[in-house]
């Protein structure tokens, strides 16, 4: 962390540094940020109907942010500011977590249930090998699940392999099924094909969330900041003061908060030439 540290003060030479102040009842928010990045508050957890039901965020393949809210979703248009479509997930039991696939297909968990949005509604996909999963895009007919100390790769026609057990709570995972990388407590590792555990960046906190930009550069966010890694051993933080779940679309990094609201950074190759300056020093 003391590398990355010191790839912050030289930073604060050769990029702008931001300071954005929001209301006395939130917490002030420390980006370091070049300056021809744009920061984009798109919703306010106070402007929904129910802020309280919010527990969930992703973004589907076309750049529309989505809130899971109770038994439904609030999908924002593209920029986020056109009105929100709702959809109805019909389920028995709610829903405790979704994701949307490359494809653009929806996935969704329900208990011990992995399910997939049709015409017609939620139709159970598959029984999963324990509870209290989460659920992330892999390659096409893949989708890494995860929860506890295991992760799996489900492979769509119903096989689901254990690729993990790890030692402590696994908090996230993003990958393309073949190279994975997984956030353990307040580190991240690549797994590779015949390759052991490669450490590639740790954090002051437990890492919550994990998203892949260009050239599968790596974002991480932990409750209370966001960094991004080019490599083992190159990190840097560009946001102190709010973090939670993040998600990469193209050339936008989404930032969901569930006691404050969704944020948009762009460029986001901009953010990868600032993190390789950085690994330059």
């Amino acid at each position: 962390m003391a590398r990355a540290l010191g790839c912050l003060v030289l930073l604060g030479a050769l990029a702008l540094g931001v300071y954005l102040l929001w209301p006395r009842d939130r917490r002030p928010l420390t980006a370091l940020l070049p300056q021809d990045v744009y920061v984009v508050e798109l919703v306010r957890l106070d402007e929904l109907e129910h802020p309280g039901a919010v527990s969930r965020f992703d973004v589907d393949p076309e750049g529309c942010p989505a809130l899971l809210a109770g038994r439904a979703l609030v999908v924002l248009g593209a920029d986020g500011r056109r009105t929100p479509e709702t959809i109805r997930l019909r389920n028995e039991y709610g829903i405790d977590d979704f994701a949307w696939m490359d494809d653009g297909s929806l996935l969704a968990i329900s208990g011990q249930t992995l399910l997939e949005l049709t015409g017609t509604g939620m139709k159970n996909v598959q029984v999963l090998p324990e509870g209290s999963m989460r659920v992330r895009p892999a390659s096409a007919g893949q989708c890494y699940l995860f929860g506890g100390y295991a992760l799996y790769l489900y492979r769509k026609g119903g096989d689901i392999l254990e690729v993990l057990r790890a030692e402590s709570e696994i908090g996230a995972v993003a990958g393309d099924g073949e190279f994975t990388f997984v956030a353990i407590d307040r580190s991240v590792y690549l797994m590779a094909p015949e390759q052991p555990l490669t450490l590639v960046c740790r954090a002051e906190r437990p890492i919550r969330s994990l998203a892949l930009g260009p050239s599968s550069v790596l974002f991480y966010a932990t409750d209370d900041s966001v960094g991004i890694s080019t490599g083992p051993g190159h990190w840097v933080e560009f946001l102190q003061g709010r973090g939670g779940e993040i998600r990469v679309r193209g050339e936008t990094l989404y930032l969901f908060s569930r006691s404050q609201g969704l944020m948009s950074f762009h460029p986001v190759s901009r953010l990868v030439r600032m993190a390789e300056k950085a690994e330059d020093t």
